[in-house]
């Protein structure tokens, strides 16, 4: 409750960068929030469920230096995330086999987000050398 006796109701997004799930990974996932007021007491939000699958996405050479290749059918646009979230570099493609070039960026590790035309969203890490 706010001091006028409402309550202070927020909106939160979370994009969970998972990178590409091995198999044994794959199926359903449960998240819940816990929520820390500010006298330290506690409460959960309810479970939601989550299907994971990598659909079918290749990304190759991983690690890689100056360019990927992205192996799927039905990818419109790529992302490369960097660790902090941020958006690096963005590419839509229009074919199952696509080099993208590699903005210079720092070595590390990245998140390759494809977008498919169905709306399914993919995730894979990369690692930059």
């Amino acid at each position: 409750m706010n001091a006028n006796g409402g309550v202070n109701q927020q909106e939160y997004n979370y994009t969970d960068l998972t990178p590409n799930p091995t198999p044994k990974e794959r199926g359903t996932l449960f998240y819940r929030l816990e929520i820390v007021d500010n006298n330290g007491s506690k409460t959960y939000s309810e479970i939601r469920e989550v299907q994971i699958q990598n659909g079918g996405l290749s990304i190759y050479p991983n690690p890689a230096h100056e360019y990927i290749m992205i192996a799927t059918d039905g990818v419109q646009q790529v992302n490369i995330i960097n660790g902090m979230g941020q958006l690096v570099a963005s590419q839509n493609v229009n074919s199952s086999n696509t080099k993208i070039a590699l903005p210079i960026l720092a070595k590390g590790i990245y998140y390759v987000k494809c977008m498919k035309s169905d709306g399914t969203v993919i995730t894979n890490k990369l690692m930059i050398q």
